[in-house]
Formats: C-alpha cells, structure tokens, sequence
C-alpha cells in the first residue's frame, strides 16, 4: 500500500476517509500544519516524507513538475525522513 499526503485542495475528510478503507495511508497538508504552504513547498515536503502528494489544483501542475525535476536534478531528496500523524 502507498502513503498519501493531500494538500488544502482536497476535500480532505472524506477523500481520505476512502483511502484508508481501501489500506493505504493518507495524511492531510492540516495534520502537518501546512495549509496555507505554497504548492511547491506542499511537494517538496512529501517527496522528503515519501509521501505521494494529491492534488486538485491543476493549474499548477506545470510549475510543480518543472521543480519536481530541478530538485531532484540538485539533490534534494538524498535525505528522506517518516513522520508519523496518530489519527
């Protein structure tokens, strides 16, 4: 199973809700505090957790995927480090 982050586009509750009935784990951008972070810094952070990032902003999918590549071009996620969030 995949450990999910949902950033404050998604409705998170009930989105997350039915990824956990079907066993993954799915955390949210408010359980971390981060919700009002920038789109960027939402994926950079879960890269870094190894979380999987969902999102509805599809507007910004362009600017994400071009730092997504510069920062793994530059290295930055050679360290990676779990958080764990008790629900």
């Amino acid at each position: 199973m995949a450990d999910f982050y949902t950033d404050h586009d998604i409705s998170s509750r009930v989105f997350v809700q039915a990824l956990h009935a079907l066993g993954h784990v799915a955390r949210t951008s408010r359980a971390f505090g981060r919700q009002r972070t920038f789109d960027e810094e939402q994926l950079l952070f879960a890269a870094q957790q190894g979380f999987i990032l969902i999102t509805r902003n599809g507007d910004h999918f362009s600017l994400l995927n071009g730092a997504w590549i510069l920062w793994r071009e530059r290295g930055a996620f050679s360290q990676h480090r779990r958080t764990q969030v008790s629900w």
